[in-house]
């Protein structure tokens, strides 16, 4: 069986998903200089 209104929902909080993951993951950035952490962060988003 398909759930419509779960799709529905799924679709409108994907973006809030997003955006929130984009700012932990910028103030991460912004808070650790060191390049290791940047990459290892940068790995994490990408898979």
């Amino acid at each position: 069986m398909r759930h419509p209104l779960r799709a529905q929902l799924l679709r409108q909080q994907a973006p809030i998903v997003v955006a929130v993951l984009g700012l932990a993951h910028r103030g991460y950035v912004l808070e650790s200089n060191s390049s290791t952490a940047r990459a290892s962060g940068r790995t994490y988003l990408g898979m």
